[in-house]
């Protein structure tokens, strides 16, 4: 048996996609070559087509068989692809909050959920059924619950992505007992910020 020739393997870096964007044809797309001459074989992607990524780096690697084992070895190639996020950062209401002149109003929580419920969305957790669903200003109080359960959606995020959960100046939130202040609210903005 005699040498067999190792081919290229050309594989451009992909452009960057949207969140949500399934792998396919359009970054699957290598191609194995000898001497300026196509190899024919066939490639064994990873992750596949069909996979839709998370928000960030990602490396893709590809392994390549050539039908005419017998002139041509195998070969492997990898390139480096970013999934950026659908939506830009999240604004928000009274920002910055500002303690002397702000109180924690209702449209600061939905927008926190709103948030939060986007970044579950994309970390594939299940949607959270928030207390007091409809918030209605001047009439639904700012309450612990609200606070309690948007820490705890937010900090299931973080667990998913493998961060170390936010501290808050308030750890403990009791429902009658802890006020809920503009420093509760503005912690929860950082925390979403980090993690868009």
């Amino acid at each position: 048996m005699g040498r067999r020739e190792t081919p290229a393997i050309a594989w451009g870096t992909p452009s960057a996609v949207v969140y949500g964007t399934a792998l396919s044809a359009t970054q699957l797309n290598a191609t194995a070559s000898f001497g300026g001459a196509e190899v024919p074989g066939s490639f064994v992607y990873t992750p596949g087509a069909g996979t839709v990524l998370t928000v960030g780096t990602h490396t893709l690697s590809t392994t390549f068989t050539p039908t005419d084992t017998t002139s041509y070895a195998g070969a492997a190639a990898t390139v480096t692809m970013v999934v950026t996020n659908s939506v830009g950062a999240p604004t928000f209401t009274d920002d910055p909050l500002t303690a002397t002149a702000t109180t924690a109003k209702g449209v600061h929580i939905t927008e926190l959920r709103q948030a939060v419920a986007t970044l579950r969305a994309r970390s594939e957790l299940d949607a959270i059924t928030w207390t007091d669903a409809s918030l209605v200003a001047g009439v639904t109080p700012v309450k612990a619950a609200h606070l309690t359960e948007l820490r705890t959606a937010l900090n299931e995020v973080y667990s998913r992505a493998g961060h170390t959960v936010p501290t808050y100046t308030h750890a403990t939130i009791t429902g009658g007992a802890t006020v809920i202040t503009v420093v509760d609210m503005s912690e929860l903005r950082a925390a979403i910020l980090a993690v868009w």
